[in-house]
């Protein structure tokens, strides 16, 4: 009844019984056929009829063929159906997948249950029982091999994403790529193409200098950076040569309340243009040239500007890092060794809310000097020595340019004699933001660098 069913005949009256009546009774058909009694499980006699030229042992072979040969269709078939199933309510992939959202996958979520058993049993022996790491990692490869080959390659898995991508970046082989992807255990080369190319195009609209521990939203309290050249000088046969690099250390304060989350950061795109090369388009006219020095980048979305109920919080936090392993252990004094007079600078900045003795190692050989920091800050005093972090940053330092032929000495000079520009150099060595009125006054004292007698 099944077979008439599935045929698109179906008939409720139909048994076979009646059909083996009917045969019995034609004496022609009769004749060619046997009829025989098949007891099952001792209670249930089931009919056999086969060909009279045949013996019973023969036809019990065919008969267990036949029946062996039904089930593992119908084994089959209920599979496939899972595997489409599972594939239809699987969840899209994002273009371009990261690692770690294929590493998150959790793969007795995404597999058909049914499949993993069945090929756990095959693997181990055993229908119902604990499975090694190693059995398990093999059965999930299997699974989703057949999968991935049940979907005709629809089915984008994890295992060949990775693959794919792991070949690509240590071979660069377009043949060994093109090898495991027919045997199905990796998706295509033009895949990985794709993959890249997305990828690329990802990472290069969200490019930062910022290290993923570094907290972009609310969470943010304080956040400080810092970053200076470091430049190396190198010897090989075409003579020496000097390589620039610079460095960068960044310090941040999180809110108690924040809660970090993993969430994704590169941007999502539509797979459906298969690009697997970046185009990039000339523009028609060169910008304008611009000798401006570049800062790190940052993402669009990230404010690190303190608001102003923060400002007091950073201002501590700031004291705090400068002085903390010092302060920690009680000590009373410190010698700060270095040729760099960027430290110097800071030091007279910080020094008045920094309690401790603070001495500057300067020099080399008979040059060498030991100069006491916290007595010239005293000296100089806070409001003069205030100013010297946003002085010595605007006329320039390793991260800033120079004014052409002025130097320190004639500014600092200039800035003695005019003491009305000592609070915007003060707002501009404090402040985050630089105000219209600020750059006026920098522009101001520009003027008078470059021998305008008075401000105007």
């Amino acid at each position: 009844m099944k077979t008439l069913e599935s045929e698109g005949f179906p008939n409720p009256e139909y048994r076979s019984e009646k059909l083996a009546r009917r045969l019995q009774g034609d004496k022609d058909i009769s004749r060619e056929l046997t009829f025989s009694k098949v007891p099952h499980h001792g209670c249930i006699e089931l009919s056999l009829i086969y060909s009279s030229s045949i013996t019973v042992d023969e036809a019990v072979g065919c008969a267990y063929k036949l029946g062996t040969a039904d089930q593992l269709q119908e084994a089959a078939f209920t599979l496939h159906s899972h595997i489409i199933k599972a594939f239809k309510e699987s969840k899209e992939l994002p273009w371009p997948p990261t690692a770690q959202e294929l590493d998150a996958v959790k793969m007795d979520e995404l597999l058909p249950e049914h499949l993993v058993q069945f090929l756990s049993s095959v693997v181990t022996g055993i229908l119902d029982g604990e499975k090694c790491e190693r059995t398990q990692r093999l059965v999930y490869s299997i699974t989703q091999d057949v999968c991935r080959a049940a979907t005709n390659s629809k089915w984008k898995l994890p295992k060949h994403i990775l693959l794919c991508a792991t070949l690509r970046h240590l071979y660069r082989s377009k043949q060994l790529t093109t090898i495991l992807s027919r045997l199905g255990h990796s998706e295509t080369y033009d895949f990985s193409m794709e993959l890249e190319t997305a990828m690329a195009k990802a990472f290069d609209e969200i490019s930062t200098h910022l290290t993923p521990q570094i907290i972009t939203g609310e969470g943010n309290t304080v956040f400080h950076s810092e970053w200076d050249n470091l430049n190396r000088i190198t010897t090989n046969v075409h003579g020496s040569n000097v390589v620039n690099s610079a460095g960068g250390i960044m310090i941040q304060e999180v809110k108690e309340s924040h809660v970090s989350t993993k969430n994704r950061t590169l941007p999502l795109y539509d797979r459906s243009s298969k690009m697997r090369s970046l185009k990039i388009t000339p523009p028609e006219m060169l910008p304008e040239l611009a000798f401006k020095r570049v800062g790190p980048k940052f993402p669009m979305q990230a404010n690190f500007t303190p608001p102003a109920e923060n400002q007091e919080s950073y201002d501590a936090s700031m004291l705090q890092y400068n002085a903390h392993l010092l302060c920690k252990w009680g000590y009373k004094s410190c010698v700060v060794r270095t040729p760099n007079t960027d430290i110097l600078m800071i030091l007279l900045y910080h020094t008045s809310r920094i309690n401790l003795s603070i001495y500057l190692d300067h020099g080399s050989g008979k040059h060498r000097t030991l100069i006491n920091v916290t007595e010239l800050s005293e000296s100089l005093g806070p409001d003069y020595c205030s100013t010297l972090l946003g002085f010595y940053v605007f006329t320039g330092e390793d991260c800033t340019s120079a004014f052409k032929g002025k130097g320190k000495v004639n500014p600092l000079k200039k800035l003695q004699k005019n003491p009305k520009l000592h609070n915007a150099f003060r707002q501009l060595g404090a402040d985050w933001l630089v105000t219209d009125e600020l750059q006026q006054e920098m522009e101001s004292f520009t003027c008078i660098m470059y021998g305008q007698a008075r401000m105007t």
